[in-house]
Parts: structure tokens; C-alpha cells; sequence
């Protein structure tokens, strides 16, 4: 089983368009600004920090 995961960025400034983005998830094209806020640098889920980090980067990376 294939385990799908979406960025969930903390702010996001997106390109207005009429239909909110109901119809498709934003694109990178959409993006003007997004930011993600980290405050830890915990061991999350047995992963060290900066590995997790880096996880979390190709998946947004991956998703467009």
C-alpha cells in the first residue's frame, strides 16, 4: 500500500483565481510565497530532524 502524503505548509500566498482552488490543488506555478515554520529539532518517528526535513522537502518537491 502506497502511503500519499500532501504538503501541509503553515502560510501559503496563492495566485487568485475564481474558483478558489476547489476544482485542483495548487500548482508551483500558483505559489508566491509559502512558508513552514519549524520550531524542534527533535527526533520525529525514529528520524532525525534534518532526515525528516529533507523527507518532507521531496515530497512538496514531488507534488508540484
Amino acid at each position: 500500500m502506497r502511503v500519499v502524503s500532501l504538503p501541509e505548509p503553515d502560510l501559503v500566498l496563492l495566485r487568485p483565481v475564481t474558483h478558489f482552488y476547489r476544482e485542483k490543488h495548487p500548482t508551483a506555478k500558483d505559489v508566491f510565497l509559502l512558508i513552514e515554520v519549524s520550531d524542534t529539532t527533535a527526533i520525529l518517528y525514529g528520524c532525525p530532524f534534518l532526515y525528516f526535513t529533507q523527507m518532507k522537502n521531496a515530497i512538496m518537491l514531488r507534488a508540484g
